[in-house]
């Protein structure tokens, strides 16, 4: 493999702007957030503008409509040493990629075919939309579940074209943000799931499968781990965050692609350097008794742990609680209620913008970052979110299981994420989501759950939000002792504990740098530039032939660089403070 000049990077190939069809979400514009996510360096262009060449990496995120002079081009960039990458479909690039479009999906599940572009550790995964393939030359990657193709990946010349056939993008957003919600959903069939209780939440609004999608907790659970909610037999739970580990395979893809040709696309880790992954602890203030508030925030404090105590309208809470709260370093945060009625605690955009203004009042903080709904009350699909950016609050953790039979990953996402709105142009909220996997353990679910949350975050390098309110805290000693559980195996596994609020400006912060590799003689140029200081930033730099014991020099002298494994990928990791503006590292492999 010859050296690779120039740094390395992806062309997301512009397309038409428009609606999907029957007026559905423009799905295909969820690609930027997904690159933006993992701060891969990427730029918007169209066909016209890329250069052949061993650095190009082309991602169409619809199948092309191309002319003649386009297909050439593309044509070049394969045989140049290039790699193209086509999802939902091979459209005008049927021929160079081998493969046809033999029928269309609406949902189904796709099963690995044994390739190394696929993770071991995955089996099957729900997916919505796009294409089954026939393949006339070209790698099986993946099937649909009944047989035919749904990813395959063909060498053209010194490149490779990859083509996803089903809706990459339509399945990430329809799982992590559910169908609209605008009557109850449809309980589990096995009464493990009763969410047609006649309130509407986010959870009557799960895409996938209670049936299918869902398994036992592995091992033996305690048997008093249900004291106060007997279920009639073991419940599963959705166990996989099904959206992050497609996203995953995408990332597999494009780094072994861009790989072949001597890149290393670099990106940048979720958390500091050395956090495998984070914990978040939120606190329902349900009935707003100062004594159930200082039950969970002597827990907090005991296990040296910050937590986001959530505040239910109309308040009641006295001033010196608050104050605690506050001094004791936690967030306040908003806990709306659209779930009693009446003209201040009902659905709808007024509602939330007076609650807001009443915590701002009750509290004294002008800045409130978070808010997760009582009850976790929802209607429509993006509605909240665009009156959450009027009211000025930056994370909702509203989406999540309210019943036995849908608690851990039920939209399939344990990170940070911008959900999409359905608007002409696919814009993307401002607002972040952040999952919610469970409420009350040894409550709701078994306490031995937790070991099902937090392997999945894990695994796959999230966040593993955990709820509980202060009354069960208070009342419960299996629930009080499941907090303490949780504090001490996150200790024990070291995540670090962070409230909403550090959630939101860590990602924030991240979502403004930007960074390039270039691979040098002894290994690789990296480029950073940032618009505010980020410190403890982890840069990762693909690198699958690297000794877990390999020597590697980095300078500046105040960065460091290690080999870890991300996502089942060996890396190089540049452990570094990032100050505002741009920073060079050069790293060698000794």
């Amino acid at each position: 493999m010859s050296l690779a000049s120039g740094p390395a990077r992806i062309d997301l190939i512009t397309e038409p702007a428009g609606t999907g069809d029957g007026g559905e979400p423009r799905w295909q514009s969820y690609a930027e957030e997904v690159l933006d996510h993992w701060r891969l360096p990427h730029r918007t262009v169209s066909v016209g503008e890329v250069e052949p060449g061993a650095a190009a990496l082309l991602l169409f995120p619809t199948p092309p409509r191309l002319s003649d002079a386009d297909r050439d081009r593309v044509e070049r960039v394969l045989r140049g040493g290039g790699s193209v990458v086509v999802v939902g479909g091979p459209g005008g690039l049927a021929e160079l990629a081998g493969c046809r479009t033999a029928a269309d999906r609406s949902t189904g599940v796709v099963v690995g075919a044994h390739s190394s572009l696929w993770p071991g550790s995955l089996q099957r995964l729900r997916a919505f939309g796009g294409v089954a393939l026939s393949v006339s030359d070209a790698e099986v990657v993946a099937r649909w579940g009944d047989g035919p193709i749904a990813i395959a990946v063909r060498r053209v010349g010194a490149g490779r074209i990859a083509v996803i056939g089903l809706d990459l993008w339509q399945t990430i957003v329809r799982i992590q943000q559910g169908w609209p919600v605008s009557r109850d959903g449809t309980p589990a069939l096995d009464g493990s799931a009763p969410v047609d209780e006649g309130i509407l939440k986010t959870d009557d609004g799960i895409a996938l499968s209670y049936e299918e999608d869902r398994s036992l907790p592995a091992g033996r659970l305690p048997a008093d781990t249900y004291e106060h909610v007997q279920p009639p037999r073991p419940v599963p739970v959705f166990d996989r965050p099904l959206a992050d580990a497609w996203r995953e395979i995408l990332l597999r893809i494009l780094v072994a692609l861009s790989a072949e040709r001597g890149h290393a696309l670099p990106w940048l880790y979720y958390w500091p350097a050395g956090a495998p992954a984070v914990v978040h602890i939120s606190n329902d203030s349900d009935g707003n008794r100062d004594a159930d508030a200082a039950a969970i925030l002597d827990v907090w404090d005991e296990g040296g742990i910050r937590g986001t105590f959530c505040y239910l309208y109309p308040g009641g809470l006295s001033p010196a609680t608050v104050r605690r709260i506050r001094g004791e370093g936690h967030e306040l945060a908003l806990h709306h209620d659209a779930l009693s009625g009446g003209d201040d605690r009902s659905w709808g955009r007024e509602r939330l913008l007076l609650q807001a203004d009443w915590l701002r009042r009750e509290t004294g903080i002008d800045r409130i970052v978070s808010n997760k709904n009582h009850y976790l009350r929802w209607e429509g699909w993006d509605d909240f979110y665009l009156w959450c950016e009027e009211a000025g609050i930056e994370v909702d953790q509203s989406h999540g299981p309210t019943k036995q039979g849908n608690v851990g990953f039920p939209f399939g996402s344990c990170h940070l994420s911008f959900p999409l709105t359905g608007s002409t142009d696919g814009r993307r909220s401002s607002v972040l989501s952040l999952p919610l996997l469970t409420q009350d353990l040894a409550l709701t679910t078994p306490a031995g759950t937790r070991e099902v949350l937090l392997s999945g975050a894990l695994e796959h390098h999230g966040v593993a939000h955990l709820l509980f309110h202060g009354v069960h805290i208070r009342t419960k000693p299996e629930v009080r002792r499941a907090l303490r559980r949780t504090i001490r195996r996150g200790h024990e596994l070291g995540l670090p504990f962070w409230t909403s609020e550090q959630l939101n400006d860590w990602e924030r912060a991240r979502r403004g740098v930007r960074l390039e590799a270039t691979r040098t003689e002894g290994g690789w140029r990296v480029d950073v530039e940032s618009e505010g200081e980020l410190w403890g930033a982890a840069l990762l730099l693909p690198a699958a032939g690297v000794n877990p014991g390999a020597r590697i020099d980095v300078s500046p002298d105040h960065a460091a660089a290690s080999v870890v494994d991300r996502h089942g990928l060996r890396h190089v990791e540049i452990a570094a403070d990032l100050p505002a503006g741009t920073s060079t590292f050069d790293v060698t492999l000794a």
